[in-house]
């Protein structure tokens, strides 16, 4: 019997320093992150600033960003894929991709890859800026893809711009689409060449304000400002008013 006992203790002892010897090995370990990109962790509005990034719980993702002394608004459908957030940017036909290095205690750092143009555009080059992001979440509802204001109209004045009109400033009336974040404008206005002032703006939404912006394609590299104003809604009309 103190044999047996012998011989189990020896190959305890043996296993034991087997353990130790295998724990002190040269492989490297591999660090468990400590945040893990879903859904439920990512959905709402993340802001720095005057700024934000927002995704949805239907999958939309929205955001107003500075960029190369410059503004952009952004939107489409995001999809998910470990740390990446990838998403179908229909408003330049490009892609934005976000990288999370970081999301913990209502704080999410990530760079974002934005593509200046995309590879469709006609003019300017086609190329990638990277910017590191610190975002603190905030209580806003994010914009999601369904069209709220759908049919519905506003208008404003704004200035006019000489080289392709006579006067000193228009008034645009807006529709928006019905199937997207777009909006119709037409002014009552003739330009130099006679015809009226029309064409189309995409826009963002988060309550109550909106940002909307001319898609002028040979200028887009440089110089588009994004126009903002607080947009409500009232007895099924838009009460729209310009912000600086």
């Amino acid at each position: 019997m103190k044999r047996l006992t012998s011989v189990l203790t020896a190959a305890l002892l043996l296993a034991v320093i087997a353990a130790g010897c295998s724990s002190g090995s040269d492989e490297p370990e591999v660090p468990t992150p400590q945040y893990k990109v879903t859904k439920e962790n990512i959905v709402g509005v993340w802001r720095s600033g005057d700024y934000w990034v927002s995704f949805s719980e239907d999958g939309y993702n929205s955001a107003y960003f500075p960029i190369e002394n410059d503004e952009r608004i952004d939107e489409g459908s995001y999809t998910i894929s470990g740390d990446t957030i990838t998403v179908e940017n229909s408003l330049y036909y490009s892609t934005t991709r976000y990288i999370v290095s970081s999301l913990s205690g209502g704080i999410l750092k990530m760079m974002q890859i934005y593509n200046m143009f995309g590879s469709s555009r006609f003019y300017g080059d086609d190329y990638d800026i990277e910017t590191s992001l610190t975002l603190t979440k905030s209580d806003e509802r994010p914009p999601v893809k369904i069209n709220e204001f759908g049919g519905l109209s506003f208008s404003y004045r704004g200035a006019a711009d000489k080289e392709f009109f006579t006067c000193d400033s228009l008034i645009y009336h807006n529709t928006f689409n019905e199937d997207y974040h777009e909006i119709k404008y037409t002014t009552d206005v003739k330009n130099k060449w006679g015809s009226s002032g029309a064409g189309w703006q995409y826009y963002i939404y988060l309550s109550p304000v909106i940002y909307h912006v001319t898609l002028p394609l040979e200028e887009y590299k440089k110089g588009a400002k994004v126009n903002k104003a607080k947009l409500t809604k009232e007895d099924g009309k838009l009460l729209y008013q310009r912000m600086e």
